[in-house]
């Protein structure tokens, strides 16, 4: 993967999460990038949810 092709992966990943982590109440979004000799080798991101119920 060279660095442009790098550069926009992370930026979609970027506007995917901000898209998810609108629709979701309460949760975490998070995204990790491997780094080796200066470039991204990795990409791994995430979206966790949590539910709560009301109590009656």
């Amino acid at each position: 993967m060279n660095e442009k092709q790098a550069s926009l992966k992370v930026i979609n990943i970027a506007e995917r999460l901000c898209e998810n982590a609108a629709k979701i109440r309460y949760g975490s979004v998070s995204a990790t990038l491997k780094i080796h000799n200066g470039r991204v080798v990795d990409i791994t991101h995430s979206i966790t949810e949590n539910t709560r119920e009301q109590e009656k």
